[in-house]
């Protein structure tokens, strides 16, 4: 018995993995280390709508990914640094709006 993942959900999970990785890599210097623009897509696209269908289809919970990879953190520093577009900004303080409701509703154990 095979216990491989079926391909669309292989791909949906390399999909979102690579997102989380691109976020994480800020100041790496080497050839593979995503630039800042790439960098700060990652981040407004892991909170966005179309990353939802990704995460659906990986069969993972998107705001726990997010919260397990400190997103927060990192959506305040690509805000900081100014570098978004008005929409793009948008798009992630409203996740953190949102992120701060999931958050507190896992604190108090809901």
């Amino acid at each position: 018995m095979s216990h491989e993942l079926p391909g669309t959900r292989r791909l949906a999970l390399s999909v979102v993995l690579r997102a989380i990785h691109d976020m994480k890599n800020k100041g790496a210097i080497n050839t593979t280390a995503p630039t800042r623009q790439e960098r700060n897509d990652a981040i407004v696209w892991l909170c966005s709508r179309k990353a939802a269908a990704w995460f659906d289809g990986a069969g993972i919970n998107q705001w726990n990914v997010l919260l397990a990879n400190d997103w927060g953190s990192h959506a305040r520093d690509v805000l900081d640094g100014g570098l978004l577009s008005e929409e793009q900004q948008d798009v992630v303080l409203q996740s953190l709006k949102a992120f701060a409701v999931v958050k507190d509703k896992i604190d108090r154990g809901f």
